[in-house]
């Protein structure tokens, strides 16, 4: 079992209060000496600035901005729109859109709005883009034809295409936003109904391949088009949009807000439509606030302003305003309406979308960005114990709870405590809870409230007859350099004596097994790179486990030979190497030992020919700035008949060998060529520097002489792999280089 701190916090109200909207903090417009400009999405940056995107005339239009509004740069490229913008983990920025052709595009530029690539796919347009955890961008729209389709396009950061897909047969489909999901991207769009008579909402979940999970359809009134969805605290989703009917008491058929709320399995939960029957009201866009409320922002057509409306997570609305952007004349009378909204780290609400400086044949109309200041709602827990929300105890157990908060508006707060959602105390900001003499799960709630609202902690206990107590180092994740040695530990708590089954695993760099140990071990990070430690702790049918992730630093990441114990016959030329993770770096500095006798060498490769029989001992020695490194070896010359040198291929060696790799450097394709003496199974492989596979080219039996196969890297990112040949009860690696 991990330990968590997973807080559960709630924000609701005792009573039915609409409050008053979010204060205008700056309003700012942006042009490029066009008479048409618009945002049409706002993405708050890791930095604090904003980046926005959109359309100048007929040009893909990006800006970014500070916190106060003020342009940092703005910049047009070819292209007729963009649509949708992220930032990277790179820092570069990608968007999604349309270009001339009315072609589903998307443009890479830097920090500074520079250009790296733009690319399209197919006809149609893009709505919406995302990164995924694993480093790939997914893009979503639709592709036009003889009918529109869901368009689905996964690219890697080159913008090359990994795989793309269409989806949905009715006469008209279109994705316009997604979420990644645990297993895969939900993604909400909008679809003609089956009738054709009228819209509704589409949404459909997709594995990482593309493969339909589930899809269903949602209908709020006869005509429903879905915009924007955004992931909620409980793993479900709220999609929103418009919808049309004809409202009670109204004289005719009204377009208003819409929401559906889904759980993960795309199930309905609920829905809400937000009309007044004095004006059409367009949804554009939906995110979250304040943990577990919602900001939604379009467009009232009544009085053409941008709209705003914040509701709590039941979809209830706490307030609801149009700006009234034209008043005092200082920009055109009406016009002007929000497309997209996203929440700063303070809550100040930015909306962004299109203000209207003029009707008429000189209609002119610029990017508009309005920042809302926070609002103050509810009570801040500052400290709670236990920390952590989800544990275990023995029955009859007695645990005490403690929770201080603060009230932003400083009023007195009244604290309520609840074991299994039945009151058992208050007032108190501590508690001693005393857990039955039977198993079970229960939960233990605090909940603190003021005069208008409340919050509330949840601990989840599970009462059971072990459970694991203590674990070291108590901490998961783990950074340590190569050759360190941990002691990894736990400590079982239990009713009585009881017999327990141990079991250890290692799980990345350096392979995949399983060792013996009792509640403890000591293991030697020797390589670096990404490592899991798990331990198991089985009773009966029940089993525990804990995880540590242990990140393993150093200078060097690899080295040749990688078997440290060697042996070889005599008169042997061994070529030795090491390979830093910065190899470019200008502070890098190389020694070389044989037998405590240094060598003259400054490089990372030398070829140490071992004429004699004997033991050697061979000692790399690197440093970079105040850091260092050492690999030794252990090498056995033992008499003999076979010489042979790498370099030297006249004479046929009697063990499989892998020659080095043409060109290498590389760019696209590189040759590797390796000698059999005989036929035997061979499995040549590519890792990357973190000593993961990401291609094998042989896994069979290969022919005796000479032989050549070609790698092609054309969907691999720039940087050092290493081949490894494993052949006839040996073990050969070589090093490539990719450069673009």
């Amino acid at each position: 079992m991990k330990r968590s701190q997973q807080v559960i916090l709630l924000i609701f109200t005792w009573f039915s209060i609409i409050f008053a909207q979010a204060p205008i903090a700056w309003i700012q417009t942006y042009d490029e000496d066009s008479d048409s400009e618009n945002f049409k999405d706002i993405y708050a940056t890791f930095n604090g600035d904003y980046i926005m995107c959109g359309r100048s005339e007929d040009r893909y239009w990006i800006v970014r901005i500070d916190s106060d509004g003020n342009q940092i740069w703005s910049e047009t490229f070819e292209g007729t729109g963009l649509n949708s913008i992220i930032e990277t983990d790179d820092g570069d920025f990608l968007a999604g859109g349309w270009n001339t052709d009315s072609r589903f595009s998307a443009i890479l530029v830097n920090s500074e709005g520079e250009e790296i690539w733009s690319n399209e796919y197919a006809d149609g347009s893009c709505k919406a883009v995302i990164e995924l955890k694993s480093g790939e961008f997914l893009l979503a729209g639709a592709s036009s034809g003889e009918i529109w389709r869901g368009h689905l396009v996964m690219i890697n950061g080159e913008g090359e295409v990994i795989w793309d897909g269409t989806y949905g047969e009715r006469h008209f489909q279109q994705f316009v936003s997604m979420r990644e999901t645990e297993g895969g991207v939900v993604l909400g769009g909008k679809a003609d109904r089956a009738d054709r008579n009228g819209r509704e909402f589409w949404v459909v979940k997709v594995n990482f391949e593309g493969e339909i999970i589930w899809e269903n359809y949602y209908r709020i009134a006869p005509n429903s088009i879905g915009c924007s969805i955004v992931s909620c605290p409980d793993n479900g989703f709220i999609f929103g949009g418009w919808a049309m009917d004809r409202w009670e008491g109204a004289n005719n058929a009204y377009w208003c807000f819409a929401i559906v709320k889904i759980n993960n399995n795309g199930a309905q939960q609920w829905q809400r439509d937000y009309h007044n029957i004095n004006s059409h009201e367009l949804l554009e866009c939906i995110t979250l606030i304040d943990e577990d409320e919602y900001i939604m922002v379009g467009e009232d057509i009544g009085g053409i302003n941008p709209l705003a409306l914040r509701i709590r997570r039941d979809g209830q609305v706490r307030w609801r305003e149009a700006y009234d952007i034209g008043q005092g004349d200082i920009f055109g009378a009406r016009g002007h309406f929000f497309n997209s909204v996203t929440v700063d780290q303070d809550n100040s609400i930015l909306a962004a979308g299109r203000v209207n400086l003029s009707f008429g044949e000189e209609s002119d109309t610029d990017g508009l960005v309005v920042k809302l200041l926070p609002e103050i709602l509810h009570p801040i827990i500052m400290h709670w114990s236990p920390e952590d929300t989800v544990f275990s105890v023995l029955p009859e157990d007695t645990v005490r709870f403690t929770v201080r908060a603060i009230d932003q508006q400083g009023q007195e707060l009244g604290y309520e405590w609840l074991f299994d959602d039945s009151t058992f105390a208050g007032g108190d900001t501590t508690v001693l809870v005393q857990f039955p003499d039977t198993l079970g799960e229960h939960t233990v709630t605090c909940v603190l409230s003021d005069e208008e609202f409340s919050t509330y902690i949840n601990w989840n206990v599970s009462v059971v007859e072990w459970y694991i107590a203590d674990y070291q180092p108590d901490s998961t994740d783990i950074l340590i350099r190569r050759g360190t040695s941990i002691d990894f530990t736990h400590q079982i708590k239990s009713v009585e004596e009881l017999d327990f089954n141990y079991s250890w695993e290692h799980f990345g760099r350096g392979g995949n097994f399983e060792f013996e140990g009792e509640d403890s071990i000591r293991y030697n990070f020797d390589m670096t790179g990404d490592h899991i430690i798990r331990a198991f702790i089985s009773n009966n049918d029940v089993l525990e486990s804990i995880e540590w992730d242990v990140d393993v630093r150093s200078i060097i990441w690899w080295w040749w030979p990688h078997e440290n114990v060697l042996s070889a016959r005599d008169d042997t030329t061994i070529v030795f190497e090491v390979f830093p993770f910065n190899e470019e770096s200008d502070s890098l500095e190389y020694s070389w030992f044989i037998n405590d006798e240094a060598l003259d060498c400054d490089t990372s490769l030398i070829e140490i020919s071992l004429p004699e029989i004997g033991q050697y001992e061979i000692i790399a020695y690197v440093q970079e700035g105040v850091q260092a490194d050492t690999i030794h070896w252990t090498v056995d010359v033992l008499e003999g008949s076979f010489t042979a040198n790498d370099a030297d291929l006249a004479d046929l060696p009697t063990s499989p060998m892998l020659y080095p790799p043409s060109p290498n450097p590389f760019n696209s394709t590189v040759k590797l060529s390796i000698y059999m003496p005989k036929i035997d199974h061979v499995s040549l492989s590519i890792f990357d520097i973190n000593g993961r596979e990401v291609s094998r080219l042989v896994d069979g039996d290969v022919e005796a002489g000479n032989q050549t196969f070609v790698w092609n890297a054309g969907g691999f990112p720039a940087g050092v792999y290493v081949v490894r040949m494993v052949a006839g009860g040996s073990s050969e690696m070589r090093k490539l280089v990719l450069v673009r």
